[in-house]
């Protein structure tokens, strides 16, 4: 698992957390703690919750970065989606990294 993303520019660490360790974590798959700018795991989830999660904090992270409100369903509705967009289209994902450099 990667322990950090960048956001805007921003550093955003990862971790996996236990229920004890963040009681948040009870009813959730993971959670963007804003006040500490880091994403935050249930360590319970599997390899694809994980990275689905990751994904769906990443829009928290930016939701707060732009100043963009959005009710939890939409990040929801969104990240799924996007998620499913990523993962069944892998030429697209190696095209959309490609830098100029590298021939893209």
């Amino acid at each position: 698992m990667i322990k950090s993303v960048k956001v805007l520019g921003i550093n955003v660490p990862i971790v996996e957390q236990t229920f004890r360790e963040f009681p948040e974590m009870l009813n959730a798959y993971g959670y963007f703690d804003a006040q500490h700018e880091r994403i935050i795991l249930a360590s319970h989830n599997n390899h694809d919750r994980k990275r689905e999660c990751t994904l769906h904090e990443i829009l928290h992270a930016l939701e707060k970065a732009t100043e963009t409100p959005l009710e939890e369903a939409q990040v929801g509705r969104i990240a799924r989606g996007l998620f499913a967009v990523l993962r069944d289209n892998p030429e697209y994902v190696a095209w959309l990294m490609e830098t100029e450099e590298s021939g893209g």
